[in-house]
């Protein structure tokens, strides 16, 4: 009998750690998780920090693991090319696990170029904007995210190429 109550604990510990996180914050968690596994190569995101002397990779998983510090290092970065697409693209599903509340405190306390420059890079990585969802982040910077055409959005979930620079 002694036995079958720490299983029993275990199980329930598991389920209620499961709980905690909504289908979107696991899904971002999977994504940023095969993000930061990624194989490092010339042009890539990791090769271009560490070309500016930042090892991205360590950043990415503390900010995966909610630290705040590491999000706020990440915020502030920028890249080029395929680098900038991949980090716009961790951007947003940072948001995603991280949820409204949360990743807005942390865009807010950041300068006004900063919150503009990350949410111009979510709204950029982000095919179906759903901002309604994320009112606190887009808030933070309310003149830099563009206004879609309904071709974008028919687009079979892809943007069509925008013309002007992020």
């Amino acid at each position: 009998m002694k036995l079958s109550i720490p299983i029993l604990v275990s199980v329930v510990t598991c389920t209620v750690a499961a709980a905690e996180l909504s289908p979107t914050q696991v899904d971002a968690k999977r994504s940023l998780v095969r993000a930061a596994q990624t194989e490092e190569y010339r042009g890539g995101i990791y090769a271009q920090a560490k070309l500016d002397g930042i090892d991205y990779r360590p950043i990415l998983k503390r900010a995966i693991n909610l630290d705040e510090k590491a999000l706020g290092s990440l915020l502030s970065m920028r890249f080029i090319g395929e680098g900038a697409e991949t980090h716009c693209e961790n951007l947003l599903q940072l948001m995603r696990l991280w949820g409204d509340d949360r990743f807005s405190k942390v865009v807010a306390q950041q300068p006004a170029k900063i919150r503009a420059l990350v949410v111009g890079s979510i709204d950029y990585a982000w095919a179906d904007p759903e901002w309604n969802l994320y009112s606190k982040t887009r808030k933070t910077s309310p003149g830099s995210v563009t206004k879609r055409t309904k071709a974008e959005q028919d687009a079979a979930g892809q943007p069509a190429p925008r013309h002007e620079s992020k």
